[in-house]
């Protein structure tokens, strides 16, 4: 019904730019997709992969990291394959609209021919990430992001914002007009949920 892998990938020094990684592996993510013949894909900051609006997958990175030493990240990724009604009627009861690679028109993607692209794109990324940083990846990511121009609320352990997602600056962190002007919140600090 899913297909969840993860990946380790070591930077003797680490690059610039590392809290937009999972912004970059989304990017990996939607081309791995396409090229298996996926469409209506879009991402939703800082983590999420929709497919015509609704929960297809998320990534996962723990990352670890010294000052001027080794940086470590193990990259994850779910994705929804061909979900049972039970699982995705438990996903809809905790209010996340689930989507799944065998609800679209076209042949289903083996496995393992999904996960050696996602892999081999993953990869791809993180070498081109170790040289220039989310700056190569950014009007990639601007282009497939689903919330841009919409009514958003952030949810933080102090309480919530809401305001219009404006995109994301060149760091990968959210902007979003509020009325107290415009706000950056980065990624790890809140939760996203489209507005009321």
């Amino acid at each position: 019904s899913g297909l969840c892998l993860s990946l380790n990938w070591n930077w003797r020094y680490p690059p610039a730019g590392l809290g937009a990684l999972s912004l970059a592996v989304g990017v990996a993510v939607l081309a791995a997709l396409r090229a298996q013949g996926i469409a209506g894909l879009a991402l939703k900051w800082p983590n999420d992969i929709l497919r015509e609006g609704a929960k297809l997958g998320g990534i996962l990175i723990d990352l670890r990291a010294e000052g001027a030493g080794p940086a470590y990240a193990v990259i994850g990724v779910g994705l929804n394959v061909a979900l049972p009604g039970a699982a995705r009627r438990a996903i809809a009861a905790r209010g996340t609209t689930p989507a799944d690679l065998a609800g679209g028109p076209g042949a289903l993607p083996r496995r393992s021919a999904l996960a050696a692209a996602l892999l081999a794109g993953i990869v791809s990324t993180l070498v081109e990430f170790s040289e220039r940083g989310f700056a190569a990846f950014a009007d990639e990511w601007r282009a497939a992001d689903a919330l841009r121009d919409q009514p958003v609320r952030i949810e933080q352990g102090s309480g919530s914002v809401s305001g219009i997602a404006r995109g994301i600056d060149p760091d990968g962190a959210l902007l979003v007009d509020t009325g107290a002007g415009r706000e950056r919140f980065i990624s790890g600090e809140v939760s996203l949920r489209p507005a009321a």
